[in-house]
């Protein structure tokens, strides 16, 4: 018998372990495209400056807070990017290992069904040998029952034999007593 290994229900625990797994990865994926399309954004800049301004001039109005804005959402939509490579890293080793299981169910139900099969040709010579057995067995009795009918047959004659002779030796003894 092979060895015990994962009952059905882990396996199919582990596939959906396994399904989740894909599911958080492309999740994962997408919070990091979303974040790197908002760094990107935040790369970009202000556009083309109006034709006719002055371009060592300073832009209108104070720049100062909407950068720092800028770059503080720029700093998140990273660490968001960075977070998502880590849990992406993570499900594929945890895709990895679910399918080294899946591998080693399946290697195991070829297993189970070689021995089944094994089992199978087993039972089928032990009712082969099951029915030899019982014709041997019908046959020995059928000699016994023969032999016991000979054998009181035989004891009959030899009691008549025997009565027989008992008789005769009476007889004798009685001709001897008239001789």
């Amino acid at each position: 018998m092979a060895e015990p290994g994962l009952e059905p229900g882990r396996a199919w625990r582990g596939l959906a372990l396994c399904g989740a797994a894909v599911f958080l990865a492309a999740a994962a994926a997408g919070g990091a495209l979303v974040a790197w399309n908002l760094a990107a954004s935040a790369n970009r800049g202000p556009g083309c400056p109006e034709p006719g301004l002055n371009a060592t001039a300073p832009p209108p109005g104070d720049p100062g807070p909407e950068l720092q804005d800028l770059q503080r959402r720029l700093a998140k939509a990273i660490e968001q990017r960075d977070r998502a490579e880590r849990g992406r890293r993570t499900l594929e080793s945890e895709l990895k290992t679910c399918q080294t299981q899946q591998s080693q169910l399946r290697t195991e139900l070829k297993t189970l069904k070689a021995e089944l099969d094994e089992v199978k040709a087993q039972r089928t010579q032990m009712g082969a040998k099951n029915g030899a057995l019982a014709e041997a067995v019908a046959r020995w009795e059928a000699v016994a029952a023969d032999s016991a009918r000979r054998l009181d047959e035989a004891q009959l004659r030899a009691g008549a034999a025997e009565a027989q002779s008992g008789a005769c030796a009476a007889r004798e003894a009685a001709l001897r007593e008239r001789v």
